[in-house]
């Protein structure tokens, strides 16, 4: 009998607990402990599973092996041992995945590690044994989408479908977005675990729809090439990683942008798309020098020049992507609207500050405005600085608003590693094949990247070297079944699917 919980039933005759299932309370505290054990091992190991499915391992395949370890491990559990177990799921995957964030800040790393690991942990309490195909892609779409949100305005890196980049599930992405992804690499893992415990009618029934979606080739309904194609040169003026933004000489992080430019030819691009943070200046860019040989190379080129730019004013920064036309005017302004916490904006810095530490990020950003497309003279494109091509909605309203192409200026410089750099390229492809489009992607020291419609990486560059990209890349029209509808069906079914399982579950008597 439970003796940690007061609340007793009695069903069919049987005594029973609210917390614990009849067949963990029958067992010796011993067998019960193994049994945790047991959980416990296998959450760690579908966690760290899942990270190996993450850029730069990129093993997508076990992705579905890690959510079928997991499955494993708390299946017929008491609901004690599934809290723990998804809390140490959690952090086998969020820990190593969020790393990066302990080169800023550990205490911070602490923090979202805890904040991330609470939200997987709570969805994870439901999921049941009955229905699990019903059940499981539904919780990881629940997960998802509290990430993108919490905390602090969402962090969604190290989600599940960045590891699926490289894998049949990708072609998802344009019919049912990122959330269709993770729920797929859900319920491959959850048939998986129906295959082996031989129930082959939610296995079959889930490859199979799976493998429906993911060749049928349905994510580029609605989008069509225009007859025009434009060139388009990714610029990464290279050098050393690993250097704070408060340690980095912003001159010559500029001129290595300039020597780098160099290489483009006369007349040679449509658009010269510069990183994020190259240009670091005190005041409005209008009262800068650099602006005026910026304004010589946009007419040297005979292309239009975006450049990432950051002005301080003392009290707080603005993170901007400002572009100038092929007559070297000043033309074009899109000013970052998610700001990545503890790296651009320090939250709760007023609690924080007596605890730790803040000198590494002495202000904070200030938020943009959330309209990112800027007319070009020969294409109409959407700008992603950063950290926000990691989110789907701002791919998708670019779309909506007609733009032909993505542009995403980043910024990764800061991270000795590749893991974030590998995100920020598996990001751009999700965005690409969500919204049919072609995306171009500019680092300093790396990774610079074109990524096709079809969310292939044609060209990209290596860390830390000095490189262009060129290339002609066809503009796009249309839009996605995704970019139609975007995440709101799928979250409407899973909550329908959900709900039918779990209350068709309450229906049936308990063991």
């Amino acid at each position: 009998m439970c003796q940690r919980c007061a609340r007793l039933r009695v069903r069919a005759g049987r005594l029973t607990c609210r917390w614990y299932p009849p067949q963990a309370l029958r067992k010796p505290l011993s067998a019960q402990i193994r049994g945790m054990k047991r959980s416990l091992a296998l959450a760690g190991a579908g966690g760290v599973a899942v990270t190996l499915s993450l850029p730069p391992v990129h093993l997508w395949w076990m992705g579905p092996i890690g959510v079928a370890l997991l499955l494993e491990g708390v299946m017929g559990t008491p609901l004690r041992t599934r809290a723990i177990s998804g809390v140490v799921f959690a952090i086998g995957w969020m820990g190593p995945g969020l790393f990066w964030v302990s080169e800023f800040h550990v205490v911070g790393f602490a923090v979202l590690v805890m904040l991330e690991s609470g939200l997987i942990a709570v969805g994870i309490l439901g999921i049941q044994e009955r229905r699990m195909m019903a059940v499981v892609p539904a919780v990881m779409v629940f997960i998802e989408v509290l990430r993108t949100a919490l905390p602090f305005g969402g962090l969604p890196l190290a989600g599940i479908a960045l590891g699926q980049t490289n894998g049949p599930l990708l072609p998802i992405a344009g019919v049912v977005g990122n959330l269709g992804v993770a729920a797929a690499t859900a319920a491959l893992g959850t048939a998986i675990v129906g295959w082996r415990r031989g129930q082959k009618g939610p296995a079959v029934c889930g490859a199979v729809a799976v493998g429906a979606l993911a060749f049928g080739g349905f994510g580029s309904i609605g989008v069509t090439n225009k007859a025009n194609s434009i060139t388009v040169a990714a610029v990464q003026g290279g050098g050393p990683r690993g250097i704070r933004a408060i340690n980095a000489d912003p001159e010559k992080v500029y001129q290595r942008h300039i020597a780098a430019s160099a290489r483009i030819p006369d007349n040679g691009a449509d658009i010269v798309l510069w990183p994020e943070d190259v240009l670091a200046i005190s005041g409005p860019i209008q009262h800068s020098q650099q602006r005026f040989e910026l304004a010589r190379l946009a007419r040297r080129v005979d292309g239009e020049l975006l450049v990432g730019v950051v002005e301080d004013d003392g009290a707080r920064f603005h993170n901007a992507a400002i572009g100038w036309d092929a007559f070297g005017r000043l033309a074009h302004r899109y000013e970052k609207y998610h700001r990545v916490p503890f790296g651009e904006y320090v939250p709760l810095r007023g609690l924080l500050k007596h605890v730790t530490d803040l000198s590494v990020l002495p202000r904070d950003a200030y938020v943009g405005k959330k309209a990112n497309v800027l007319q070009f003279e020969r294409a109409k494109a959407g700008v992603l600085i950063s950290f926000e091509v990691f989110f789907e909605n701002r791919g998708r309203t670019a779309s909506l608003d007609n733009a032909e192409l993505l542009l995403v200026p980043t910024n990764a410089s800061s991270y000795r590693g590749s893991a974030v750099p590998a995100q920020e390229v598996a990001a751009a492809q999700l965005r690409a094949v969500e919204t049919s489009r072609w995306v171009v992607q500019a680092a300093p020291t790396g990774y610079s990247a074109f990524v096709s419609p079809e969310g292939k990486v044609v060209a990209q560059t290596k860390l830390g070297a000095q490189e262009v990209l060129i290339r002609k890349v066809r503009l796009r029209k249309g839009n996605t079944p995704y970019t139609v509808e975007g995440s709101t069906p799928l979250v409407i079914l899973a909550t329908l699917s959900f709900l039918w399982a779990t209350l068709i579950g309450r229906k049936r008597p308990t063991d």
